[in-house]
């Protein structure tokens, strides 16, 4: 009998391995291009949120040459991020890694999202990037980042996530969307990316951009890349107070930089006349 009982045990725990070993995802679809995001419909029943916050993600992390993806961030805490217990085993498991969620604007941290990602326009605070993380020796690798959106009304009785609205993004895509960086806004570079990934606006249309979004008109023209048109207003009011914020700190940039200038002339005249008038009185 305890035999029996034994064998049962351990048949039991290899069928629990096996089914964490092979467990799948049920999630909606892997979005692998810009191309693929087309396909999502943002404003509608995927917020745009969504995409705000996918690409702050993209261009917080390190992928390096081999298409791995590093964390620059402590996940327990930083950026309204916490552990994720994977409710409902709607993220695909796998032995020793674990999950975590990002984007949390309600959540005290010391290390907050920048004020256009914790904009929300509207959406609740429902948004967030899952990740599943493996640690080694100090190093977090991300094996796997999805978009989602909480339940509403909440499931507390299948998952915090709604599965119908929750993509995997692969690699790929991130450093598709990596090249629609917080530095590419200036015409040359908008104009590179509308030519790199189709799209049909035209110079008088990426000048608006420009003028809409400031500092972030890269995210601009991806939003007009994958085709939303809806309401954009308090994306682009953070980011024309970030860049009056940037502009301000430049003024001050330049005005120590020529105060310090003067202040570097003024010290060599007057070391140089100190030098002759000294020279003058030796002589007498």
């Amino acid at each position: 009998m305890m035999m029996t009982s034994a064998r049962i045990t351990v048949l039991c725990g290899c069928v629990a391995l096996l089914l964490i070993l092979t467990s799948v995802s049920a999630v909606r679809g892997t979005l692998n291009s810009i191309n693929d995001l087309m396909s999502v419909d943002f404003g509608q029943s995927v917020p745009v949120h969504s995409l705000v916050l996918l690409h702050w993600f993209a261009n917080t992390v390190d992928i390096d040459r081999n298409d791995v993806i590093h964390l620059t961030f402590n996940p327990n805490h930083d950026y309204g991020s916490h552990y994720y217990g994977n409710r409902g085993d709607l993220f695909e498991l796998s032995l020793g890694s674990r999950h975590y969620t990002i984007g949390n604007i309600n959540e005290s941290t010391s290390v907050p999202l920048p004020p256009h990602v914790r904009a929300q326009s509207g959406h609740g605070n429902r948004v967030r990037v899952v990740i599943r993380v493996r640690e080694a020796y100090g190093v977090r690798q991300v094996e796997r980042v999805y978009i989602t959106q909480h339940c509403y009304p909440f499931n507390y009785q299948m998952s915090d996530y709604d599965p119908d609205q929750t993509y995997e993004v692969t690699t790929n895509l991130l450093r598709e969307i990596r090249e629609f960086s917080m530095d590419s806004h200036d015409m040359r570079s908008l104009r590179y990316l509308r030519d790199r990934f189709g799209s049909s606006a035209d110079d008088l249309q990426l000048e608006r951009i420009r003028n809409m979004w400031g500092h972030l008109a890269s995210l601009g023209l991806l939003f007009h890349i994958v085709g939303y048109t809806g309401p954009v207003q308090s994306y682009c009011n953070q980011a024309q107070l970030a860049s009056r914020r940037n502009d301000s700190w430049s003024n001050i940039q330049d005005c120590l930089g020529f105060l310090c200038r003067l202040l570097f002339v003024v010290v060599l005249v007057v070391t140089v006349l100190f030098f002759l008038l000294l020279a003058a009185a030796n002589k007498k």
